[in-house]
């Protein structure tokens, strides 16, 4: 609080007030945004732990990457006039599959639609690089899915950097063998 000896009375409660609103409000802007985002996991699941909660584990190569915008209309009343179309962009990933753990797929080639990092959880996957993926088959951009049809049905997977997915290692390899085996 400011220091003011020389005010009395009710100067010094309005100086007092103002204080508390200076305070207020400069907290107010290192706590506010347009835009928030945030991604938290919650330490890293076992491997075993991971496959039973994926819909799909599997190994392949990414071959190409697209970045989308999904789009969803929020309605703020009952009026039209005051909708607004919220977008976010996400990444849409080829992947040419070598080996299936887990899952049903039609095609050696499949979708994986991921955020674009910076906090919406994405996994930054690398054109030509070799990956162990775990996916789900919907996506945890709920909101902005509310159209299905816009985005394909068959031979996707949706992955974030909660799971395990990860570039091709050994390890992790022999553990998903290791707990298929037991299975």
């Amino acid at each position: 609080m400011l220091n003011w000896p020389l005010l009395k009375g009710s100067k010094l409660i309005i100086l007092e007030q103002m204080d508390k609103v200076f305070w207020i409000l400069l907290l107010s802007l290192f706590f506010t945004s347009n835009e928030t985002y945030a991604c938290s996991c919650i330490g890293e699941s076992e491997v075993k732990d991971e496959i039973k909660r994926s819909d799909a584990v599997l190994t392949g190569t990414i071959i190409s990457k697209e970045l989308i915008l999904l789009s969803d209309t929020l309605m703020t009343s009952g009026d039209s006039a005051d909708a607004f179309v919220m977008e976010m962009a996400i990444a849409k990933y080829q992947l040419m599959v070598n080996t299936v753990y887990k899952g049903k797929f039609t095609s050696d080639t499949i979708t994986i639609y991921t955020g674009i990092g910076g906090g919406d959880c994405g996994v930054r996957f690398m054109e030509g690089e070799e990956y162990i993926v775990y996916g789900e088959n919907k996506s945890h951009f709920n909101h902005f899915n509310s159209k299905p049809t816009t985005l394909e049905r068959e031979n996707i997977i949706w992955t974030n950097i909660c799971t395990r997915t990860t570039r091709m290692n050994s390890n992790e390899i022999e553990a998903i063998e290791q707990y298929k085996k037991k299975k």
